[in-house]
């Protein structure tokens, strides 16, 4: 199964000096060739910063055993090798720039950077056959940030990974967060797989963490 992601990253706060660097801070669109440095990123091209967080990468993935009040989840908790294959498909990309709001201009809290969204596809299989996914993604990169995250309602795993709610809670949604870090001279992966239900009766929906994916740069060949 193929989905849609949409992108989103943690925004770092650049200070404005003043009041002509604060009406610099704008509501801007625009398509941008990959190749191109742009300021945004320090004089870097969107395609530079892709590659180096397109690994390639030594990754595992951890499965976590789930409170029993909430469920069961296959495969049983441990870890396996993961294949982490993240690749650009297209030669633009979306730059977004932001206006202050009449709150942040009160608080003088700065500009927060332009962010650039490059299309992209991301795959993940682990050696135990849990993941076996493929999906169509935008990899955000806002200031040293470079990250992934999405959240699909009814998804249902290629891999065999399945989790089994107890009675009287209902599959809700599936999410997964990807954060390179750093974004500039990425040395490592982080991400989660998160998963939720709804209670029939009373009480709060699960929200729980069933995954944990770790991922090391490989050194260059």
């Amino acid at each position: 199964m193929r989905a849609r992601l949409s992108a989103t990253v943690f925004a770092l706060f650049l200070g404005c000096d003043d009041a002509s660097e604060q009406a610099s801070c704008e509501d801007r669109q625009d398509e941008v060739s990959v190749d191109e440095p742009l300021e945004a990123l320090d004089g870097e091209s969107a395609a530079a910063r892709f590659d180096r967080a397109a690994g390639p990468w030594d990754c595992t993935i951890t499965w976590l055993e789930l409170p029993v009040q909430f469920g069961t989840s296959e495969p049983p908790a441990g870890s396996s090798p993961l294949e982490l294959v993240l690749e650009r498909t297209s030669d633009t990309a979306r730059y977004q720039g932001y206006a202050l709001t009449l709150d942040e201009e009160r608080r003088s809290s700065g500009c927060k950077p332009p962010s650039l969204d490059v299309p992209c596809s991301l795959a993940l299989r682990s050696d135990d056959g849990g993941l076996d996914e493929s999906f169509d993604c935008e990899l955000r990169l806002q200031g040293e940030n470079t990250l992934v995250t999405f959240e699909l309602e009814g998804y249902e795993f290629v891999g065999t990974h399945l989790v089994e709610f107890v009675d009287g809670v209902t599959k809700d949604s599936v999410g997964l967060n990807v954060a390179v870090t750093p974004g500039p001279a990425p040395m490592r992966v982080d991400a989660t797989l998160v998963e939720s239900g709804t209670q029939s009766g009373s009480g709060a929906d699960p929200y729980l963490t069933t995954a944990v994916i770790e991922c090391a740069l490989l050194p260059a060949e």
